[in-house]
């Protein structure tokens, strides 16, 4: 990679690069373009494309209605009522 090469790259990635800076980062990036190029070499032909590294089964379960705390049982879990309301600190508006 030469330097005008480095300097497009470092003006599309917004990066300022200190004269010191410069030689780390070519190093590093020809590493990262050697590596890609080890994996474009490999034969991956008869290979069936992989979205995930591992199976995950399908995550979506049936509809099913299921029976909840009745009315009375919750508010008598509840640390204050008020007549038939569940009494809570206010979470959002103003700080009054």
């Amino acid at each position: 990679m030469n330097d005008a090469e480095l300097a497009h790259l470092a003006r599309l990635a917004r990066l300022h690069l200190e004269d010191d800076e410069r030689e780390t980062v070519r190093a590093d990036l020809e590493r990262v373009l050697d590596y890609l190029g080890d994996l474009a070499s490999i034969d991956v032909d008869g290979l069936e494309p992989m979205l995930r590294p591992v199976h995950v089964e399908d995550g979506t379960r049936l509809d099913e209605v299921h029976l909840g705390l009745d009315p009375e049982t919750g508010r008598n879990l509840a640390q204050e009522r008020e007549d038939a309301f569940i009494k809570v600190p206010r979470t959002a508006g103003d700080d009054g």
